[in-house]
Formats: structure tokens, C-alpha cells, sequence
């Protein structure tokens, strides 16, 4: 699945559930639903930052600065990903 990490306010999300089954997640474009657990590799290529149209100065900078935690977290989640090339080119985990 491929996305632009701009995209994160405007069509991309990250949904995660907690349930007697343990953590669940999703990534959603405008496009696609994909689980979060079987990702085998992340590539990092030019990303960009995240737009927030329609948004005042004070609140865009507090919406930017919560998704770069997210994306940060979501990274940070894909404990046993084989391949990471934004990440030192090292497994994770």
C-alpha cells in the first residue's frame, strides 16, 4: 500500500482497537483498508510533511504536531518488520 505521509489530516487514518483479542490496527487511504500486522517492509522515499487545509495557525500546528506522533507511533509499532530503510536499514524490533 502505497501513501504520502502528507496525507495524514486529510484522507489517510490509523485506527486502532483494543479488544479481549489483543491490539488491532488499520491504515485507511481514500482508496484502501489495510491491517497493520502482516507488514513486512516500510519505505521511506521523500516524505512529506502533513497539510491542514481550512485549519487556523494555532490549530494546525497542534494537528501537525499529533500526527507526526502518530506516524512516529505507527513506525514504532511494526515491531518485527524485516525491512526498514528509514530506520537505519535494520529489522525493527
Amino acid at each position: 500500500m502505497r501513501f504520502d505521509s502528507s496525507d495524514f489530516l486529510a484522507t489517510l487514518s490509523l485506527t486502532s482497537t483494543l479488544d479481549d483479542e489483543g491490539l488491532a490496527r488499520t491504515l485507511t487511504t481514500s482508496s484502501r483498508t489495510a491491517d497493520h500486522a502482516p507488514v513486512r517492509s516500510l519505505y521511506y522515499r521523500r516524505p512529506s510533511g502533513p497539510r491542514a487545509p481550512r485549519l487556523n495557525e494555532q490549530t494546525t500546528r497542534f494537528a501537525v504536531t499529533q500526527v507526526s506522533y502518530g506516524r512516529g507511533g505507527m513506525i514504532a509499532s511494526l515491531l518485527g518488520c524485516p525491512e526498514c530503510n528509514g530506520c537505519g536499514a535494520r529489522p525493527l524490533g
